[in-house]
């Protein structure tokens, strides 16, 4: 059995930085349009990486909209390629906050009278490639 080897990386913090709901009708079935736009800031000195995720959610019928902007801190040791996080750390830092992401978006939406929703399970390893060509380093 191989040595189970600890992260070089973990999340300080989690918060929602803004967020809007905005339901047009009621009781119509969801058809949701799920859209991600994940962005980074590495800061060197204090060996931390900052992930903003929007999250936009819509659907066909126009029943509902959903914006949420979140926050979600991470602390890393020396876990640079080029300056950039590793291809493991950005593949898995979204991953990691996602779960925070839909237990919010559930509870809003159960708390509001509106049919609960609960995004599914997402493979978030295509949104490597897009956060890598957003990140901002600062030393």
């Amino acid at each position: 059995m191989k040595e189970a080897i600890p992260s070089t990386f973990k999340l300080k913090e989690f918060y929602i930085k803004e967020s809007k709901f905005i339901l047009s009708k009621k009781g119509v079935p969801l058809n949701l349009n799920i859209k991600l736009n994940p962005k980074g800031t590495v800061i060197k000195a204090e060996n931390t990486f900052i992930l903003e995720i929007d999250v936009e959610i819509d659907e066909r019928e126009e029943a509902v909209n959903i914006s949420v902007k979140c926050i979600a801190t991470y602390q890393f040791q020396q876990d640079l390629e080029d300056g950039l996080p590793t291809s493991y750390f950005i593949t898995n830092a979204p991953a990691i906050a996602f779960p925070y992401i839909r237990a919010y978006i559930s509870t809003l939406t159960s708390q509001s009278g509106f049919t609960t929703i609960t995004l599914p399970v997402m493979n978030l390893a295509p949104q490597a490639e897009h956060l890598r060509k957003n990140i901002t380093i600062i030393e």
